[in-house]
């Protein structure tokens, strides 16, 4: 699930435009939360597939996030845009106006590819077909010249474990990944979650997974590492969790366990 989000560049340019409209649209509706007291709000529903997905945030009773999540309806994973192989549907997903302010999340980049050989493996096999949606902490910026999205990172501001893998992502960053855990495996490298880093600093979380494995039903989750010093202040996630919403009937990629930043930049 590393940085072999081959986006074709001219598409991540030309839907720049609706990506800003879609950051700003707002919420989309709320509902009751799954706990006493909270309350989730939802984005606007974008067309993925034969259905729609969305962006949601859970907070407490006193505004304090517990939960941001992407959700996909049942639907969705079927019908999906036939990608040549290396080449990814960006599906861009405004996320409600509460997350922004509770958490350092102001959008999400939902990556689709039918499959494609893991960068950098020395395997043959191709990849199923699987999601990657980016948590994005900065809207998306046209690529520039010298690259923002390669320019070193402090040490202190890298989980520990991590190291830099794969290709620099346009407009996303470049993508450091923890070698130990089914992420950095080539023959698992559609599951688990990482970071992209835009301009020197944190940029997003990525959590991936194979449509086979949504189709399934079944819940796959991690902890989420942590850096010493955080880009900004806020509320960030401990852990990554992909399941089935049996309520909702969604396939939901969900980052929990929010706890304050202890150092900034």
């Amino acid at each position: 699930m590393r940085s072999h989000i081959r986006p074709r560049l001219g598409s991540f340019v030309a839907l720049l435009p609706l990506a800003f409209s879609l950051a700003l649209a707002g919420c989309g509706g709320s509902g009751d939360g799954s706990s006493s007291g909270a309350r989730s709000v939802f984005g606007q529903p974008v067309p993925i597939g034969n259905g729609t997905g969305r962006s949601f945030v859970t907070l407490s009773e006193n505004g304090a996030p517990t939960e941001v999540g992407f959700e996909l309806t049942e639907s969705a994973i079927k019908g999906l845009p036939l990608t040549p192989a290396d080449d990814t549907r960006q599906f861009f997903v405004p996320m409600p106006t509460e997350a922004g302010s509770a958490t350092p999340y102001v959008t999400i980049v939902a990556a689709y590819s039918t499959g494609h050989v893991p960068p950098h493996s020395g395997v043959e096999a191709v990849e199923p077909a699987h999601f990657h949606p980016v948590f994005l902490m900065n809207p998306p910026v046209p690529p520039q010249n010298p690259p923002m999205e390669d320019l070193p990172v402090a040490a202190e501001e890298i989980p520990e474990g991590h190291v830099k893998v794969g290709q620099v992502v346009p407009v996303l960053g470049s993508n450091y990944d923890d070698p130990t855990i089914p992420a950095g495996y080539p023959e698992k490298a559609t599951l688990g979650q990482n970071i992209f880093y835009h301009s020197g600093h944190m940029n997003g979380m990525h959590v991936g997974e194979s449509v086979e494995f949504l189709a399934t039903r079944a819940t796959r989750t991690g902890v989420i590492k942590q850096p010493q010093v955080y880009p900004k202040g806020g509320y960030y996630p401990h852990r990554w969790t992909v399941y089935f919403d049996t309520t909702r009937k969604t396939h939901v990629f969900l980052l929990s366990d929010f706890r304050a930043a202890t150092r900034t930049i």
